[in-house]
Parts: C-alpha cells; sequence; structure tokens
C-alpha cells in the first residue's frame, strides 16, 4: 500500500498532511461539511506515563471510568521509518502507548475507554508487578490494545525485580485495533509470569487476537511460568494476515494453561490455538473452535497436554 504523498489521495476519508506548507488535504466523507467540522490533531505521543524501576516503583494507582484519546505515535515519521516485526516488536523499544508504564505496582484502570489512539492502548512493561485492567474498552486503534511485558527480558534471573508479573487483564472488549500497524496484536505478552488473560473479547483484528511468550526455541527464560489464558471470546481475527491464531503462544513455559476460550470466524491461516515453535508445558483444555482455517496447530513443541476440546475440524 502506498502513502503520505499528495498525489495517492484518491477517496473519501484519506488526508495528507504537506509539513513544509503546513497544509491538511482531506477529502470529506459523505455528509461532511469541513465549513464547521471540528478536526482535532494528536500531539502527544502519551497521554499518561508511569516512570518508575524496580528500585523505585510507583505504587496504588487507580484509574477508573476515564476516556483515553488522541495520542500519535511518532517513530512511523522519523528516520527509524517502520519496519513490520511480528507482534510490532522493534526490539527493546515498544509502540508508544497512551496510558505508558514502568515500575508500576498495584495499579488498577477499571471501566475506561481507549480510543481514536495513533500508537497502543496500555503499555505494562519493565518491573511493572500485581496491576490490573478491568471492563475497559479499546477501539479504533492504531496499534495493539494492551502490551504486558517485553521481548528483551529473556535473560533475566528468577526472582529479578525487573520481570512483569502478576498482571491481570480481565473483561475487556478489543474491536478494530491494529487498523494502521497490522502486525500488532489484540493483546501481546512477552516475557512475563503469573499473568492471566480472562473474559475478555477480541474481534476485528488483522492478526493475531492474543500473543503470549517470545523466544521460540533460541531461549529458555528462568522465569515464564503460571501465565493464564482463560474463558476469552475471541473472533473474527487473522483478517489481513497469515501465520497466526486466535491465541497464539511459542516459547519456553511452566505451567501454561489455554482453557474454556472461544475462537470462531478466523480468516486465515494457521490455527485457532497455536501452540509454535518451543512452546513447551501448555495445558490446552475445554476450549471450542469454530474457523475455516485449522484449529489446533503444535509446531516443535514438548510436553504439551490437549484435552476436551471440540472444533468443528477433524
Amino acid at each position: 500500500r502506498l502513502e503520505n504523498a499528495y498525489e495517492f489521495l484518491s477517496g473519501p476519508g484519506e488526508w495528507y498532511l504537506d509539513q513544509t506548507a503546513h497544509v491538511l488535504y482531506y477529502i470529506p466523507r459523505a455528509g461532511e461539511n469541513m465549513n464547521v467540522a471540528v478536526v482535532e490533531a494528536p500531539v502527544v505521543e502519551q497521554l499518561i506515563v508511569i516512570a518508575g524501576n524496580a528500585a523505585t516503583p510507583v505504587n496504588n494507582l487507580s484509574f477508573i471510568g476515564l476516556t483515553f484519546c488522541l495520542s500519535n505515535w511518532l517513530r512511523p515519521g522519523t528516520g527509524q521509518g517502520l519496519t513490520s516485526p511480528q507482534a510490532n516488536q522493534f526490539g527493546a523499544q515498544a509502540v508508544k502507548a497512551a496510558v505508558d508504564c514502568h515500575g508500576a505496582r498495584n495499579v488498577e484502570v477499571t471501566a475506561c475507554n481507549f480510543t481514536r489512539l495513533g500508537g497502543q492502548g496500555i503499555n505494562l512493561l519493565t518491573a511493572s508487578q500485581n496491576c490490573s485492567v478491568n471492563g475497559c474498552s479499546f477501539y479504533n486503534i492504531a496499534a495493539g490494545a494492551i502490551q504486558v511485558g517485553t521481548t528483551w527480558s529473556g535473560r533475566l534471573p528468577a526472582g529479578s525485580g525487573d520481570i512483569v508479573a502478576n498482571i491481570a487483564v480481565n473483561g475487556c472488549r478489543i474491536n478494530t485495533v491494529c487498523a494502521d500497524y497490522q502486525m500488532g496484536c489484540g493483546i501481546f505478552a512477552g516475557y512475563v509470569q503469573s499473568c492471566t488473560f480472562a473474559d475478555n473479547e477480541i474481534c476485528n483484528v488483522p492478526y493475531t487476537a492474543l500473543s503470549l511468550g517470545w523466544g521460540w526455541t533460541r531461549s529458555r527464560a528462568a522465569f515464564t511460568s503460571g501465565n493464564r489464558i482463560l474463558n476469552n471470546r475471541i473472533h473474527d481475527h487473522m483478517r489481513t494476515l497469515s501465520d497466526g491464531g486466535g491465541i497464539y503462544v511459542n516459547g519456553f513455559q511452566r505451567n501454561g494453561l489455554i482453557s474454556g476460550n472461544y475462537v470462531y470466524n478466523q480468516r486465515h491461516q494457521y490455527a485457532g490455538i497455536y501452540l509454535d515453535d518451543g512452546s513447551a508445558n501448555w495445558t490446552v483444555v475445554g476450549n471450542v473452535c469454530n474457523v475455516a482455517a485449522g484449529s489446533w496447530y503444535l509446531y516443535k513443541g514438548s510436553n504439551n497436554r490437549a484435552r476436551n476440546n471440540f472444533t468443528n475440524r477433524n
């Protein structure tokens, strides 16, 4: 897809910003009157930043019933450009989020709305522990809704204060995210410990709905254990890309559980529940997959157990 030139404007809703002349060109949609329209342009990348660390964490905050909107993410317009790595994981950097947390402890985000964001919704990154995201809505977001943990922390020793642990994401509705950065996921979790993702609905995403784990067979983190993916409703995912799934995991785990999830209306391959390279020690029980692509995919893993699952495919 070609973008970011005046010559490419071709249909209603498309726009181009001439940064030299400071002129915004826009083709109105039906019913829009630009003489009376209110136009808002996001400037800041982050609306709230929690900047703690393992030694000096930020403790005991609650955000309840707020709406977060109109943030931006500026990296794609810089000299760094934009590649498209899996899950939008750019090495030691995460896509900026409206609520960006490092070293957050006992932080609660409840019944909040996240919409019209140019980056991600919430990041819970290095040294964040005992936090929860409950009953929040994520809609019309350029990148992913929620990122928990990172992909660069796999060599931390067990017990390190920098581990992301005991995070709960429960009862959230995630719809139409990764609209621009389509390699992202509805929810992405990297190297994490004792995290729970339960009772969420994730739909209308171009790639994987919920992804957990990292490292494939290249590394074996000392602390990735006790993570649970429970009772989520996932549908209308993998709408654009392939080689993902409704629930996708990779890398070494201990005592992981995938249970009670309902996955349906997947558009492209590979599988509703996809245990990729290096996935180990998962119990997959009591899930339902009603998808056009393959329902289950286990690739080069070990000590995984599946029972009492239902699929509409052989």
